[in-house]
């Protein structure tokens, strides 16, 4: 099992890593379903403001996105996290709080789905 810090930088870096592999293989690499309570939103924010260009990767994740569901991040201001099959929006304060909101509710849902369908599959 990786450092919990290995992991959030791990997570954090996904956007960026995405291209290159699938995001099922990019959580199961990071490990963060055996710390996904340790690597919580504040984690993530402080990481993210400390590497601000990951806000600018996430975005482009985000845009780049080819689906009808699942989360958006939209940091042109106001800042904005959203559900699209839902409808949610929650607005924050800046760049960074709401980048790690993304990021924790993407990893979160792409886990809980895989989650999911082991318990289905029996695996």
């Amino acid at each position: 099992m990786p450092p919990v810090h290995e992991t959030l930088i791990a997570v954090c870096n996904i956007a960026r890593d995405f291209p290159t592999s699938s995001l099922k293989a990019l959580i199961d690499r990071s490990g963060y379903r055996m710390h996904r309570q340790e690597i919580t939103k504040d984690a993530i924010e402080e990481h993210v403001r400390a590497n601000q260009q990951l806000i600018d990767e996430w975005l482009r994740y985000s845009e780049d996105k080819r689906t009808s569901g699942g989360w958006y991040l939209d940091v042109r201001g106001p800042f904005v996290v959203g559900a699209l099959r839902t409808g949610e929006r929650k607005q924050f304060d800046d760049r960074a709080e709401a980048c790690a909101a993304f990021i924790k509710n993407e990893v979160e849902t792409w886990a809980s789905v895989d989650d999911a369908r082991k318990t289905a599959t029996g695996d």
